[in-house]
C-alpha cells in the first residue's frame, strides 16, 4: 500500500501552505473483489488517506468508501465510480484550503467518530444531564423535563434531526424543520416551545464543546388570552364544591397558587395565622416527589380571604395529633375521601370534582381560568402591578400582562391617598 504522510495542521498556516497540503491529501483507489455466484469481479472505489489525526489520535490506513447520505449522516452511500470518489476528494480538499483541519474534514466519513456527533446521541446525553437536575430538584418534572423526553424520543418533534451531525446544522435546515413541524399540525405556541427547547440544547452543547449555533428563525405566536368570568360566578362555582373539599379551590382562587403547589403543602405549613408557601409536587400522581414550586418562591403570609381562613382553621381540627405522628391525613388542602395515607388530591380526583361543578353551574371553563386567572384579573384593578406580582408570586412582571390589560386607574383610591388625615 502506498505510504502517505501523517497530516498536521494549524489554523495560523498561510493559504499557500494549506493549498500544498490539500494537493497531497488523499488518493483515489479501486479494489476488485471476486463475486462468487457470477464468477466475475466487482470494483469498489475508495479514497485512501493514510494516517490522519482525528480528535487528538492518529487513525491509520484511513479508507473512505462513500459519502454521508444527505438526510442521514449515519449512512454512507458507496462511490459509484472512481470519478465520484475524485469529486468527493476535491470537496474534502476544498475544506482544508478553507481552513478546516484534515481530521475534521474526514471525521464525517468515519463511523467510529461519526456516532459521537449525531444529534440524537448528543440529545440523549443532554437529557440525562437534565434528568440529574430534575432528580435533585433543579428542574420541574411537570413540564420542562417531560417535554424534553417526549420531543427527543423516536417519532417525536426532534425526529427530523435523527442521523444529522450536530456541528453541521444550518439556518436553512432549521427553516426546513420549522416547516416540518407545521406540517405536523402543531400550533404556533407549541412549535415555538419545541424550537426554543432545541435551541437551548444546542447552546448547552456549544458552551461545553466550543461549537457554534446558527440563528433561529422567529416563530410568530398568537398571544394567549385566558378566558375569565366575573367574581359572582367565581363565588358560585366555589359554593358548589362541598365544604370539606373546598380548601384546594379556595387556595387556587384566592392565594393564586398552582394545583401542583397547593397539593404539596401539609398541616405543618399552617400555623394558625400564616401559610408557608414553599412546596411543589413534581409529576402528575400523588406519589410525585415534593420539592420547590414552579417559581421557587419561599414566603410566609396570612391568607386574605375570610372564607379560606375559616376553612383552614376548620381543617386543622380534623386531624388528630396521633394521626399527624403517624403521617396520616397530613395534606393541608386535603381530599377527605382519598385512599392514600396523606389524603392528597390527585389530578384525576380534582378533575372529577371540577367537571361536576361546572355542569351544575352551567359553565364551560377550565379550573385555572375560572379561579386563578379570573381572580387575578379582578385584583389587577385595585392593586398596583408590584403588589399584584407579590401576591401571584410570578417570576417576571411580564407574566402578569395578560391580567392587567384594559385595567383603568382607580381614581377614587388616588384621591383618598391625597386627602388630609
Amino acid at each position: 500500500m502506498e505510504a502517505l504522510p501523517t497530516y498536521e495542521f494549524a489554523r495560523h498556516e498561510g493559504l499557500g501552505q494549506r493549498v500544498r497540503m490539500a494537493e497531497q491529501f488523499g488518493r483515489v483507489k479501486t479494489e476488485h473483489r471476486q463475486v462468487k455466484r457470477a464468477g466475475s469481479k466487482s470494483a469498489r472505489h475508495y479514497i485512501y488517506l493514510g494516517t490522519v489525526e482525528v480528535d487528538g489520535r492518529d487513525v491509520q490506513m484511513v479508507k473512505l468508501y462513500g459519502y454521508p447520505a444527505p438526510h442521514d449522516a449515519a449512512k454512507l452511500i458507496p462511490f459509484a465510480t472512481a470519478e465520484d470518489a475524485g469529486l468527493e476528494l476535491r470537496r474534502i480538499r476544498s475544506e482544508i484550503i478553507a481552513g478546516v483541519s484534515p481530521g475534521n474534514a474526514v471525521k464525517p466519513y468515519l463511523p467510529q467518530f461519526l456516532s459521537v456527533d449525531l444529534i440524537e446521541n448528543k440529545a440523549s446525553e443532554y437529557i440525562e444531564e437534565q434528568r440529574r437536575r430534575m432528580e435533585i430538584g433543579e428542574l420541574s418534572a411537570n413540564g420542562a423535563f417531560a417535554d424534553l423526553e417526549r420531543w427527543a424520543q423516536p417519532g417525536g418533534h426532534w425526529q427530523f434531526w435523527r442521523g444529522k451531525r450536530i456541528d453541521r446544522i444550518s439556518r436553512k435546515e432549521i427553516k426546513r424543520w420549522h416547516a416540518w413541524l407545521a406540517e405536523r399540525r402543531l400550533g404556533s405556541k407549541t412549535r415555538k416551545n419545541v424550537s426554543d427547547g432545541f435551541r437551548t440544547f444546542l447552546l448547552a452543547w456549544a458552551k461545553d464543546e466550543g461549537g457554534t449555533v446558527p440563528e433561529f428563525p422567529i416563530i410568530a405566536t398568537r398571544e394567549h388570552a385566558p378566558k375569565t368570568i366575573p367574581m359572582d360566578r367565581v363565588l358560585a362555582l366555589l359554593e358548589a364544591i362541598p365544604w370539606e373539599k373546598r380548601g384546594l379551590w379556595l387556595a387556587i382562587a384566592f392565594e393564586s397558587v398552582r394545583f401542583s403547589e397547593a397539593v404539596a403543602h401539609t398541616l405543618d405549613d399552617w400555623d394558625g395565622s400564616e401559610i408557608h408557601w414553599h412546596r411543589g409536587r413534581q409529576g402528575k400522581t400523588v406519589e410525585g416527589r415534593v420539592s420547590h414550586g414552579k417559581t421557587r418562591s419561599n414566603v410566609r403570609r396570612a391568607p386574605w380571604n375570610p372564607e379560606l381562613k375559616r376553612w383552614l382553621n376548620w381543617r386543622a381540627e380534623q386531624t388528630t395529633k396521633e394521626q399527624r405522628l403517624a403521617g396520616q391525613a397530613t395534606a393541608l388542602f386535603w381530599n377527605p375521601g382519598a385512599d392514600n395515607a396523606e389524603r392528597s388530591w390527585s389530578q384525576t380526583a380534582t378533575r372529577r370534582v371540577w367537571d361536576k361543578v361546572i355542569r351544575q353551574c352551567g359553565e364551560q371553563i377550565s379550573q385555572g381560568e375560572a379561579l386563578r386567572h379570573s381572580v387575578l384579573s379582578a385584583l389587577a384593578g385595585p392593586l398596583s402591578e408590584r403588589a399584584l406580582r407579590m401576591h401571584s408570586r410570578h417570576a417576571r412582571g411580564s407574566s402578569l400582562d395578560r391580567y392587567t390589560k384594559g385595567v383603568e386607574a382607580n381614581f377614587d383610591a388616588m384621591v383618598k391617598i391625597l386627602e388630609p388625615r
